[in-house]
């Protein structure tokens, strides 16, 4: 299991951030991520795999006026 805000899912063995955020419906087109606490940039998330156990935590940016 990985925790994605919270909330826990199914780890699957080689999925990457990116294709666990869109499974988990928590991929926004403009949001921060971070990794077991570490920020990670939006190129870096096609490429991290991530493990049993690991907790992400996603931020949407939003414009306000």
């Amino acid at each position: 299991m990985i925790k994605i805000n919270g909330k826990e899912i199914d780890w699957i063995d080689g999925e990457g951030i990116e294709i666990t955020l869109k499974r988990a419906g928590s991929c926004h087109p403009i949001m921060i991520v971070s990794l077991n606490g570490k920020w990670l940039r939006r190129g870096e998330w096609a490429e991290i795999e991530i493990n049993d156990g690991d907790e992400i935590n996603t931020h949407e940016i939003i414009a306000g006026g």
